[in-house]
């Protein structure tokens, strides 16, 4: 092996020019069955290249039993997937959404999935494939449906109801006429477009520019209200608010540790709900898990 890593620094000095540089990876596989067709030895010694994308370090990866293990488990995932769905195997559950006066306000679609072997899978267990392998578009669908189906009885029992949030993938922009069928949704189950939240996060906003500043406008046109989901997690672009016209933002929390501790961290929660406030956009703000994180939001700006 160390002949090998001596061998393998050598090939990547073959090129020292700085905008086009060399570096040469390498994936083992050990094999141990022979009667393993080679297509499959070069796919295993692939994906342990794969394991180095974000490892720039390093130029020889391994194809381990922990990477055995989770490809047969992605694997399998995928496969179980239409099954799971005709069986109603997926779950959805409400995240309660709450005014600074702790009144409830509304509810977010948070769905799980109770696999008959592997138990109670978490959504980032398996949602990250389905947007890989565009499945997502199939699950978002029954999500939403049965979310209709939720409304529905609520309107039909009487009483009171709160207006629920539900995501929209970037895969589901790509390939479905979403203000069609989110209307047709509503007919179907006599519910009221204010009803239905529909959350856009950033990222599904970077394609086609024209054709997504004219959907948001025709779905709010229809009565929708649609939120900027995840702003201030990962890439946040003022852009985005500028080129689209949105009903409510959405801020993760999540991504600001120790809000308290880090006062540039303050100055930055506090600077984005001043914007908000400025741009009259009612702001809710994801993942609240303390009193304190609480107080410092109810003191810091009265549009949340």
């Amino acid at each position: 092996i160390d002949d090998f890593n001596n061998y393998s620094k050598e090939l990547s000095t073959i090129s020292e020019d700085k905008f086009f540089p060399t570096r040469i990876l390498t994936g083992i596989y050990e094999v141990e069955d022979i009667q393993t067709p080679i297509s499959v030895m070069c796919d295993r010694a692939n994906i342990a290249i794969s394991e180095l994308k974000n490892n720039p370090k390093e130029k020889i990866g391994y194809y381990t039993l922990e990477i055995k293990n989770r490809n047969k488990f992605e694997q399998s995932i995928i496969s179980d997937f239409p099954k799971a769905l005709s069986q109603n195997q997926f779950k959805i559950f409400i995240q309660p959404q709450f005014s600074k006066e702790k009144k409830l306000i509304g509810g977010e679609i948070l769905v799980r999935w109770f696999h008959p072997t592997e138990g109670l899978l978490q959504p980032e267990q398996f949602l990250y494939l389905y947007e890989t392998n565009s499945i997502i578009t199939q699950l978002d669908m029954y999500i939403w449906e049965e979310t209709a189906k939720i409304l529905n009885r609520w309107n039909e029992s009487g009483k009171k109801t709160i207006p629920i949030s539900v995501n929209i993938s970037p895969k589901d922009i790509c390939y479905l006429d979403i203000c069609t069928f989110f209307t047709d949704l509503t007919k179907k189950y006599n519910i009221k477009p204010k009803q239905l939240k529909l959350e856009i996060t950033e990222p599904a906003l970077t394609v086609d520019n024209e054709y997504q500043v004219s959907l948001i406008s025709k779905l709010r046109k229809a009565g929708f209200i649609v939120q900027l989901d995840d702003f201030g997690n990962g890439y946040s672009s003022l852009n985005t608010l500028i080129d689209y016209s949105f009903d409510e933002l959405k801020l993760d929390l999540s991504c600001f540790n120790h809000i308290s501790n880090n006062e540039q961290t303050q100055k930055i929660i506090s600077t984005i709900l001043d914007l908000s406030q400025k741009l009259k956009l009612p702001l809710i703000a994801e993942g609240v898990e303390t009193e304190e994180q609480f107080n410092f939001l109810k003191t810091t700006n009265k549009n949340v």
